[in-house]
């Protein structure tokens, strides 16, 4: 049976406030958000200073102390991806390698409206964000499957084995994944 899970929820908007406040004026410019967001958003940055580096200091602190038989970090947005948004640099830059060196059996994301299981350096990258719309996605050299049409994902987890489905709307199996365990 199932031994010991760790999941370690990291919030990437703290990690790439670039992305963030650009995520941010496309909402404005396309009217889902008020222009005074953006204000509030700038007037927050001197609060927000520092937080992302204190939390890349707490991530290495949790993951080289883990002693779990399985290990999984989510954040909204992915490390690599195929989608619309494609990888986000801070990430690739500074989690990724944390999430090789300590053995990280995947990470959990979306942002991008997509289904997309990707593979790089011993690592599961799952992408599941596309529950209400439709994204674009294209073939990446790390890409194992990749879909558009709405969907979501189930993780299973025994002992051994992490299973891992995305499925349309429908409540159809598209593609289904077994990672072992390190």
């Amino acid at each position: 049976g199932l031994r010991r899970l760790q999941l370690v929820f990291i919030d990437t908007v703290l990690l790439d406030e670039e992305i963030s406040r650009a995520g941010l004026m496309e909402k404005i410019e396309s009217g889902h958000v008020p222009p005074e967001a953006l204000a509030q958003w700038d007037a927050g940055a001197s609060g927000r200073a520092g937080a992302g580096e204190d939390q890349l200091r707490w991530l290495e602190g949790v993951l080289s102390a883990s002693t779990a038989d399985w290990l999984l970090v989510c954040g909204h947005y992915p490390v690599l991806s195929g989608g619309e948004h494609g990888g986000t640099p801070s990430l690739i830059a500074r989690v990724k390698p944390m999430l090789e060196r300590y053995r990280v059996d995947a990470y959990l994301s979306g942002h991008d409206h997509t289904l997309q299981h990707l593979q790089l350096g011993g690592v599961e990258y799952y992408v599941s964000g596309n529950g209400a719309l439709n994204g674009e996605v294209k073939a990446l050299p790390e890409t194992v499957f990749a879909a558009v049409d709405p969907g979501f994902s189930v993780h299973q987890l025994s002992g051994d084995a992490m299973r891992t489905t995305f499925v349309d709307r429908q409540g159809t199996p598209l593609y289904t994944h077994v990672a072992r365990r390190k």
